[in-house]
């Protein structure tokens, strides 16, 4: 067969070949708990089953994820029929609130939010439903005479809450926490009506919701303004060091710890072009061994700016000691320079991808060639 019929029919397998690739790797995600890689071989093996991280859900009106963990979906501790009968539920929805600048979770690897919520309803007791989708801490406060009689809180990754006395009935059920009952949270694009959480509400405080209350800049404001004779109160102070994680952190904080520590350090271009070099050398070579024509081979390619520019996300691994951080998912993920003689640092590589800087060869499922 002529070469040129030959290279023909590689390209029309390949082409048809892509939608059942395609379709086998989107059979399985990848999996927060999965084990470090440890080799090549493994981390080719769980490449085949990785896929791009799925769209955040709540992009419809409502989002109730379908995968619960099996248990009762209650308050411990709150007796459904004996609510005083004029007890109202509020609803908060929101995708996230006052960015704090650290992580709350070691899975996520995304940046905690905080949510001050303000109760003053001296007239009637409250329930309150609080659903976010990033990791979150609300906050709550309530004025004299306010009654909070139960809480459910809810969202994509942890939720935690600070201020409420210890005796209130509370229920916390985030998907990442995987807590008993269904996990929720309105986007920010979706109509917040309270009927979309009457179902829900019923189960949990055995009546609908009045209001979804809209949040603004991490602050939701239940009730009219109170009276300045009348302030704020809590269980206790806000102390956020209660909410800040020791030890090895997730996602670009974990990286930025590594940074600090010599273990790893921001890649820049003429990091990226060594590799690319190497890159190229490994395809030339396997073209002519396969036969093709050189002159038929693209040229090395150049280096794009300056040779000291640091590339986005993008680290040289310095040394045996690094682990990768949890969470590197979506855009957490990044790339990881291994000079030569480096070995594959362990944990979970998520969707970034290992790039050996000597013979121009990469792991993992990041398709970005850079």
């Amino acid at each position: 067969m002529k070469e040129w019929k030959k290279y023909l029919v590689l390209g029309i397998v390949a082409l048809l070949g892509m939608p059942l690739l395609i379709l086998m790797w989107s059979k399985d995600g990848p999996r927060p708990d999965e084990p470090a890689p440890r080799t090549e071989a493994a981390v080719l093996d769980k490449d085949a089953a990785r896929t791009e991280a799925p769209l955040p859900p709540g992009l419809v009106e409502m989002e109730f994820f379908d995968r619960q963990t099996p248990g009762v979906c209650a308050l411990p501790g709150l007796n459904i029929a004996e609510l005083p009968e004029d007890a109202v539920v509020y609803a908060v929805s929101v995708y996230g609130g006052q960015e704090l600048g650290w992580p709350l979770d070691r899975i996520s690897g995304h940046e905690g939010h905080l949510i001050k919520v303000a109760v003053n309803s001296p007239e009637r007791p409250v329930l309150l439903m609080l659903g976010t989708y990033e990791p979150t801490v609300w906050r709550i406060e309530w004025t004299e005479g306010t009654r909070i009689l139960g809480v459910m809180v809810s969202g994509y990754h942890s939720q935690f809450v600070s201020g409420l006395p210890p005796r209130t009935p509370m229920l916390i059920s985030s998907y990442d926490q995987k807590q008993p009952g269904a996990h929720f949270y309105v986007s920010a694009l979706a109509k917040k009506n309270p009927a979309d959480f009457a179902d829900l509400s019923r189960t949990l405080f055995g009546r609908a919701p009045e209001t979804v209350v809209p949040t603004e800049k991490g602050l939701v404001h239940i009730g009219p303004e109170p009276p300045t004779s009348r302030p704020w109160v809590s269980a206790a102070p806000w102390r956020p060091e209660d909410f800040q994680l020791s030890g090895p952190l997730p996602g670009k904080f974990g990286l930025n710890q590594a940074v600090a520590a010599g273990l790893i350090r921001p890649a820049l271009v003429r990091d990226q072009h060594q590799w690319q070099l190497a890159k190229a050398e490994r395809e030339r070579a396997a073209a002519l061994a396969e036969g093709l024509p050189e002159k038929l081979i693209p040229p090395p390619p150049e280096m794009r700016g300056s040779g000291d520019q640091p590339l986005h996300q993008t680290y040289v691994v310095l040394s045996p000691d690094f682990v990768l951080p949890n969470g590197l998912y979506g855009g957490n993920s990044a790339f990881f320079l291994l000079p030569p003689g480096v070995p594959l640092p362990q944990g979970d590589l998520g969707h970034s991808q290992f790039r050996f800087m000597e013979d121009g060869r990469s792991l993992g499922p990041h398709p970005d060639e850079r």
